[in-house]
């Protein structure tokens, strides 16, 4: 039961916005009695202290370019989901379905026909990929799909920025990580490449909390506005490599 201040205070909000009616200019002013009314039920004895707050947001909103008023306005907006990046790696982790034999001879298939290249050598390239998968924890099919958009499968392939390799690994940022396999000569190597791209890609996941994060950050635009469309590039061949997967899967 609501105190008797609590009734007054309550009564002079609802007379004041009934006497402003006619003066409403949207139905913004009108929600904010709603949003009000709900609190009746949902804060109980603790309605005085809400009452305030609600009645600077329900004048805030006849009046948004206000710069005071963000503050008001902005805690009853809903923050965005951020994973962790232990939540993150598991969502991407390996999915059964996709990950046994014949969905990777399938994803095999379709490499080969797609960039014309040899089944037996795209074929060890994709294992290659499951099995840095499993050992990292990373999605094989997203490491796949990342490999298609860098390099299209092209072990030797050398950007104008000194990327190198599968997944076009910056050597002279990464060059430690090459260490165990050598050096980063390794760069060219497929395992050691996958190895090391995939590592990279761990730890913008965690870093990052979102996939699209992780991937602006592996294309080197994390301090950009935008990446051009790479992450939902990768995405979008992820999804092409999936399908494929699925057809002997099904």
């Amino acid at each position: 039961m609501l105190k008797k201040a609590q009734h007054r205070e309550f009564n002079r909000f609802i007379t004041a916005a009934v006497t402003n009616w006619p003066g409403l200019r949207d139905a913004a002013q009108l929600c904010a009695v709603v949003v009000m009314l709900g609190m009746v039920v949902a804060f109980g004895p603790n309605l005085t202290t809400q009452l305030p707050a609600v009645a600077k947001q329900e004048s805030c909103l006849t009046d948004q370019q206000s710069g005071a008023c963000q503050d008001a306005i902005a805690p009853v907006a809903s923050t965005a989901h951020r994973a962790t990046g232990e939540q993150l790696l598991t969502k991407w982790g390996s999915t059964p379905s996709l990950t046994s034999p014949s969905a990777q001879r399938n994803i095999a298939s379709f490499i080969s026909d797609r960039y014309r290249i040899g089944r037996q050598e795209v074929s060890k390239l994709v294992g290659f990929a499951f099995s840095t998968g499993r050992d990292t924890g990373i999605d094989p099919l997203l490491l796949i799909a990342v490999i298609s958009v860098e390099s299209s499968f092209d072990p030797q392939a050398r950007s104008s920025r000194g990327a190198q390799g599968l997944m076009q690994v910056h050597t002279k940022v990464h060059s430690d990580k090459f260490e165990p396999f050598g050096g980063p000569q390794a760069a060219f190597e497929p395992l050691p490449n996958i190895r090391v791209g995939a590592g990279i890609l761990k730890e913008y996941l965690r870093r990052e909390g979102t996939i699209e994060g992780a991937l602006k950050s592996y294309v080197g635009a994390a301090k950009l506005r935008s990446d051009g469309g790479y992450g939902a590039k990768v995405l979008k061949e992820r999804e092409r490599i999936a399908a494929a997967a699925r057809r002997t899967t099904a």
